[in-house]
């Protein structure tokens, strides 16, 4: 079954681009063995004896990561997606707010008292919450 691969990237008139990247299993394990090593260069594969085995793969997967798809999405998944993003952004600010009302207080920061003191729910102050705190 094909792994497919889906990234955002920002490009350069401000606007949010959608991409996917389809490889097989043999490719998506090349590719996962490739970052692991953080290094894309012939040397890095010759250290296990196992180069010459990937190499078909490798080339596939060179191609295809050189020919990345656009997606284009419809109107209501970009709205969608904007209204989320949104939501997200005012939950953390919301939360930034609480844990800081909370130090003033001197109570303890919990996801259920920052919850509480936000006026949002348990969930997204669990989900949200620095993990620094």
């Amino acid at each position: 079954m094909p792994q497919m691969i889906y990234f955002e990237k920002m490009e350069n008139d401000n606007k949010i681009k959608h991409y996917r990247l389809d490889l097989d299993y043999h490719e998506y394990d090349l590719m996962l063995n490739m970052l692991n090593q953080l290094k894309l260069q012939k040397s890095d594969f010759e250290s296990d004896g196992r180069f010459e085995d990937r190499k078909p793969v490798a080339h596939k997967l060179f191609k295809k990561v050189q020919n990345i798809k656009q997606i284009e999405h419809g109107k209501k998944q970009t709205a969608t997606r904007q209204a989320n993003r949104s939501k997200i952004i005012e939950s953390k600010k919301k939360i930034n707010n609480a844990i800081n009302l909370l130090r003033l207080e001197c109570r303890e920061i919990t996801p259920y008292n920052v919850a509480q003191t936000a006026g949002i729910s348990y969930n997204t102050a669990k989900k949200y919450l620095p993990e620094s705190i």
